[in-house]
């Protein structure tokens, strides 16, 4: 059986549920069932299996968190529900709205995953949990443990299985269900559903009910799509910089395809003022950890990410998404523009192309029916007043209320002396060029791209070296002399020639005693000249200096590739790559 629907149906009144979970549904300011909700509600309560083919930021959790928690025993101290999901994120996402919804019942729930103590979860579990949510990994390691028991579950859901089979964990989660009652229910939600899904629900779901949810590429119909072409003559930062100017987002994604990208791009976004973190496979659980929180506490305006760190990350009331780069796969673009015009709302996708990447946009105009609207920025001179303005309304913010008595007399003395522009001005540069939180950025090699796991497409011709309005630029310093990444590289060289750094790409290979880094041809020569012969610190943290650098500048040839001496494939970072199968 196969039921369609789309968005809201029903009223919350229709749901047999008790006080606890009606007074959760306020908490959490849910007013009208959407139509998933309303379907899975109904067939859950119903005691049927259940397949359903949604997309993110359909209501999913809610959908089967109401109709399970509602049927759970308060006085059964047992794990009776468990929820498999695929990434550590999405599994404390569930958790914590989950818990929001029991918060005024006598029901614990729990996440589950790893990176977390092991021993503070075994504890949990000793205490009493009604419902688990967690990675495969990290629940097929409880129960190896004997800390965790499946003997009394009665509840299974499946979130994103899609997802959990790309990045390898489905063997894992069929080990899990074999382990279960066979008297259990279960619910499967995924975007897609692909042969070894369909088979998993023929084996181990009693005949599921289908409910189809509008997907990605419906929900997608509903944004509105524009793009603009990169301007050559500013690098590539700038560009994403002032695409932001002009469309004011008052939040938003950018999505990148490379992890080096997201610190590249954030770096240089929180010079101009922005609120912004990176999120990539490269950071550690603690950071991940410390970048959602203020994500979800509202202390971010943008979030610079790849795909495979922003899977199960929800932002509920997302205005923009941006693409730093078009992905490689249409379905990729798609699921992208999927996070923005959720529920109702408006959303708008902006994507930063190449005139190669033009196939693209057709692609997806073909194949998802897509309106994509080509837009013009205005001059540089409007849009650097767009800032100046933005900037002043930031100060004039910040300055609201803070006791600034002791400087007022400073202050008038500057006003009267008729160049208090250029005082402001320096102060500014002083206030808004102060080095920005280091973080760590893998290099730009084949290695550490963070790429959707699917198969390979046809590769692109690359443009002639001769077209390219870059150099590359060859310099004896690297990570011997201080140097943690390309952008610290850039930001040296930036500061001794003087020059803004948004006219570096970014694009480089830092080494151990020499390095390259590329740069607007524009440029090229002040920058040489700059380093030619000038004393450079050994160490860039210190104050003495030291060593001499030298720089060659090279329009023709790519960069002379050398044999990796034994730092593991990201020049010492984790060997493992994104779709490796460690416990999660």
């Amino acid at each position: 059986m196969t039921i369609e629907t789309s968005l809201f149906a029903g009223s919350f009144d229709d749901f047999e549920l008790s006080d606890g979970l009606r007074k959760g549904l306020k908490r959490l300011g849910y007013e009208q069932p959407t139509k998933v909700q309303t379907a899975v509600f109904n067939h859950i309560s119903a005691e049927q299996d259940l397949v359903v083919q949604s997309h993110t930021g359909s209501g999913k959790t809610t959908a089967f968190g109401l109709p399970v928690l509602q049927q759970l025993d308060p006085d059964n101290m047992k794990v009776q529900a468990i929820c498999l999901a695929p990434t550590r994120e999405l599994a404390l996402q569930v958790a914590t709205e989950l818990a929001r919804l029991a918060h005024d019942s006598e029901l614990v729930v729990a996440p589950i995953y790893g990176g977390a103590s092991i021993r503070g979860q075994i504890d949990a579990l000793k205490h009493g949990v009604h419902f688990v949510v967690g990675t495969p990994g990290r629940i097929l390691d409880l129960i190896s443990r004997k800390a965790l028991s499946l003997k009394d579950i009665r509840f299974a859901v499946l979130d994103e299985a899609d997802e959990m089979l790309s990045m390898g964990f489905w063997e894992d989660v069929t080990d899990i269900l074999s382990k279960m009652p066979k008297s259990k229910q279960t619910a499967l939600f995924s975007a897609t559903l692909p042969d070894a899904i369909q088979r998993a629900a023929r084996t181990y779901l009693n005949d599921p009910q289908r409910v189809e949810l509008s997907g990605d590429g419906v929900a997608a119909k509903s944004v509105r799509h524009l793009y603009h072409e990169q301007n050559e003559d500013w690098a590539k930062p700038r560009n994403m910089l002032y695409l932001l100017e002009y469309h004011k987002p008052s939040s938003a994604i950018i999505f990148c395809n490379r992890r080096d990208e997201t610190a590249l791009v954030s770096k240089y976004l929180r010079r101009f003022g922005y609120r912004t973190v990176p999120l990539n496979g490269d950071m550690s659980q603690k950071e991940r950890e410390r970048a959602l929180s203020k994500v979800r506490n509202n202390e971010l305006d943008l979030l610079v990410s790849t795909d495979i760190a922003a899977r199960g990350i929800d932002i509920s009331h997302l205005p923009y998404v941006f693409n730093y780069d078009l992905p490689d796969f249409d379905e990729v673009y798609v699921h992208r523009c999927g996070r923005t015009g959720r529920i109702g709302r408006k959303g708008t996708a902006v994507s930063l192309i190449r005139g190669r990447y033009m196939s693209h946009l057709t692609n997806l105009q073909k194949n998802f029916q897509l309106e994509m609207n080509k837009m013009e920025l205005p001059s540089e001179k409007e849009i650097l007043w767009m800032q100046a303005n933005r900037l002043a309304e930031q100060i004039l913010e910040a300055a609201n209320g803070v006791e600034t008595s002791q400087y007022r007399e400073v202050a008038e003395v500057l006003i009267e002396r008729g160049d208090s522009a250029e005082v402001l001005a320096f102060l500014l540069k002083s206030h808004y060029g102060k080095p920005t939180p280091k973080t760590n950025a893998p290099q730009n090699t084949a290695s550490d791209t963070e790429r959707e796991p699917k198969a390979p497409r046809e590769k692109k011709p690359k443009e002639p070296e001769a077209e390219s309005p870059f150099a590359n630029l060859y310099v004896s310093l690297g990570r011997d002399n201080g140097l943690n990444d390309l952008t610290e590289l850039m930001e040296a060289l930036a500061s001794l020639a003087q020059i803004d750094p948004a006219n570096f790409t970014g694009a480089g290979n830092l080494r151990d005693h020499s390095s390259h880094i590329e740069v607007d041809k524009e440029f090229a020569d002040k920058v040489k000249e700059a380093v030619n012969g000038q004393a450079y610190p050994e160490d860039l943290a210190s104050e003495k200096l030291e060593d001499e650098a030298t720089m060659v500048c090279d329009f023709a040839r790519p960069p002379r590739k050398r044999p990796n001496r034994g730092r593991g494939r990201s020049g010492g970072g984790r060997g493992r790559g994104p779709r490796g199968r460690s416990r999660s």
